[in-house]
């Protein structure tokens, strides 16, 4: 559009380049209606295939909503792309497809699950990235080396490992499929990073995991550490810091 300096243009709903050129509006824009539909098919895709392998769906949308939390919270360690946090996501979403085929390796079926499916709305590059982030959520780390990680570009060579961190820490925090974590926010220094997790039971077993879990931040450059409010105690603190701030502007 810039190179023939055109105000705008229309395109056919029917035709494969022309549903080519509707995705790379989308991707570009996320005001448009060709965004919305697109979302909304993905979205689509995603449940019909948990579906299809029997996915917990409930454990997923848990593990999903800590996984975006922790990916807007920490905008500013990670440094992903915006476009990262669709396919961490739906990694999120679709980390345990592989159980359908058997409880062993499960991480390795769902790399080539996810990789070889056609998911409506997803490139085969952008599919490959989403089956990297969710195959090493076992004892393996991301390597240079590993097929996974090599036929990606170089750049989300460098991003995958970070989603990988993201998508562990989520699982971690919804250990046991309880959803005990409501929300989790994070406050960031130079030294570590101090989540928050605000929790609706007892939470014991999720923060062990999590400590275990805390070399895997080094990834930042940051240490971990762990502080769990009960939801009530929020509620009250955040009743009181509003009733301070409604006293000063009354002064």
């Amino acid at each position: 559009m810039v190179r023939c300096k055109l105000a705008g243009f229309r395109y056919s709903a029917l035709g494969l380049r022309d549903g080519l050129l509707a995705q790379m509006l989308a991707e570009h824009d996320q005001a448009t209606k060709s965004r919305l539909r697109v979302e909304a098919e993905r979205e689509d895709a995603v449940l019909a295939m948990c579906i299809q392998y029997r996915v917990n769906t409930k454990a997923g949308e848990n593990i999903h909503r800590l996984a975006l939390q922790l990916f807007r919270e920490l905008s500013h360690v990670h440094d992903l792309p915006l476009e990262y946090e669709t396919w961490l996501s739906t990694a999120a979403r679709l980390h345990d497809v592989g159980r359908f085929i058997g409880r062993s390796g499960r991480h390795r079926h769902t790399y080539y699950v996810i990789t070889n499916s056609e998911i409506f709305g997803f490139t085969p590059e952008q599919r490959r990235v989403i089956a990297a982030i969710a195959r090493y959520l076992g004892n393996s780390r991301p390597s240079p080396s590993d097929v996974p990680i090599s036929v990606l570009s170089d750049s989300d060579q460098a991003l995958v490992p970070k989603a990988v961190v993201l998508l562990r820490l989520a699982i971690a925090m919804n250990h046991g499929h309880a959803g005990s974590i409501a929300r989790v926010t994070a406050a960031v220094d130079r030294k570590r990073v101090l989540l928050k997790l605000v929790a609706s039971a007892s939470v014991d077993l999720e923060t062990w995991l999590l400590q275990r879990r805390s070399r895997i931040s080094r990834s930042f450059g940051r240490d971990l550490a762990l502080v769990v409010v009960r939801g009530w105690v929020t509620k009250l603190i955040d009743r009181y810091v509003f009733c301070l701030i409604w006293a000063s502007t009354k002064r």
